[in-house]
């Protein structure tokens, strides 16, 4: 999964500080070529400052700090196309929220029950917005979810994995 970032340091911090990830690296600068810019489908006078990647629970993540000229600076929102959010799992929603709030991130809504085929016994979630303005979603569902009494398929389960904010 990658995710462009307006400053990287701070989104390093950010994931680190926050959600507990580990920084593995970072590489960059990288000036444009026709190449490059053909392959990424960016301007050709667009700029990489910097990638790094973290990894967060199950999921490793490439932050890439990018511009150009052209560059807009205001997050796609939910309901736009392309808008997007990226979900992590954690075991203790309530305590999760706690931490989040105490660092001084933007908390959405209180933790809300997950709906329909996702429900299950205690089953919620919420949604938070990166320093950048990304959104962001904490999902917990401690007895699993509905579905799963109506059919044989699964989603991958995360609870079986390392979780973030402890």
């Amino acid at each position: 999964m990658g995710l462009t970032v307006p400053d990287l340091t701070s989104a390093i911090d950010f994931f680190v500080e926050v959600l507990g990830a580990q920084h593995v690296f970072t590489h960059g600068p990288y000036a444009s070529t026709p190449e490059t810019s053909a392959s990424l489908g960016r301007p050709t006078d667009s700029y990489v400052s910097g990638i790094a990647m973290v990894h967060v629970g199950s999921t490793n993540i490439e932050l890439l700090q990018i511009g150009s000229p052209w560059s807009r600076h205001d997050p796609p929102r939910p309901d736009d196309a392309g808008g997007h959010h990226l979900a992590f799992y954690v075991d203790d929603i309530d305590g999760a929220v706690v931490t989040l709030a105490s660092s001084g991130v933007d908390v959405l809504a209180g933790p809300m029950p997950l709906p329909g085929p996702e429900s299950g016994d205690g089953g919620r979630f919420i949604f938070f917005r990166a320093p950048w303005g990304i959104m962001l979603e904490l999902v917990s569902y401690p007895h699993g979810k509905a579905y799963v009494a109506t059919t044989e398929r699964r989603l991958h389960d995360p609870r079986t994995l390392p979780q973030i904010i402890d």
